[in-house]
């Protein structure tokens, strides 16, 4: 085979300017050498420095990005999301110059105040009827998080999803070895999920289908929340388990 490649196409060597920069970087002559002692010196050449030109060209810099992306937020990624949603509350705002992948026929009903990050998916199960992800109003949903929708997940108000969460309502895949090879995830085995008002699901935590979180509660950062979590509790771990409880604010 490799005599049928040497026979089948010429061999080129390197080219004349290959050839030169090898010579250059090995520095075979005094020419060589001064040549590759003058390109290193280019390298470090820098602007004359003055601060306070430089930092307004920064904050110049800074104000006409944000304009931009303020911009192209406001007239086309939000219209654009809000059109594929089921219903958006007031003063509803996408973060970090992106648009969120909505896959499947996931039904999203948004309240007031509500932010979320562009670099997010929801995704519906297509073995649910009517999959609906309901996000109360004045929450945050962070960067990169995924939300998995079986039969509902409702996010609370009041609540900050960290980034790179998971919050689920179905597995997607069929608990049998076997039937996974050919089948989807039973209908009967899709769960609702439920995030009460004001938790706070901190950075990089998983919350499996079936499970709520009680109301004020904490998931602390990489937590794996496979069961219910009172009201008023701090869980961490994986599995989470309840690490600190607090008392009831006094105006409820």
């Amino acid at each position: 085979m490799s005599d049928l490649i040497a026979n089948s196409s010429p061999r080129s060597g390197p080219s004349l300017v290959e050839r030169l920069a090898v010579k250059i970087r090995r520095r075979e002559s005094p020419v060589y050498d001064w040549t590759y002692r003058f390109a290193k010196a280019l390298k470090g050449v820098q602007m004359p420095f003055y601060r306070p030109l430089f930092r307004l060209l920064y904050y110049e810099r800074m104000a006409r990005l944000s304009a931009w992306r303020n911009l192209i937020r406001v007239v086309y990624q939000e219209p654009v999301f809000k059109a594929r949603c089921h219903s958006v509350g007031q003063h509803f705002q996408l973060r970090d110059e992106q648009i969120p992948l909505v896959l499947g026929h996931l039904r999203l009903v948004i309240g007031n105040n509500v932010t979320i990050s562009g670099v997010t998916t929801f995704a519906g199960s297509k073995m649910a009827e009517d999959p609906v992800l309901e996000i109360g109003d004045n929450s945050h949903i962070g960067y990169q998080t995924v939300i998995l929708v079986g039969q509902r997940v409702s996010v609370g108000k009041h609540c900050m999803i960290a980034n790179r969460c998971f919050i689920a309502g179905a597995d997607n895949h069929h608990p049998d070895p076997l039937k996974r090879r050919t089948e989807a995830e039973p209908a009967s085995a899709l769960r609702t999920t439920v995030i009460e008002d004001d938790v706070f699901v901190a950075t990089g935590s998983t919350v499996v289908k079936g499970v709520t979180i009680g109301r004020g509660s904490i998931v602390s950062t990489g937590s794996v929340v496979t069961r219910n979590v009172p009201p008023y509790t701090v869980v961490a771990g994986n599995p989470a388990r309840v690490v600190w409880r607090f008392q009831r604010p006094a105006a409820e």
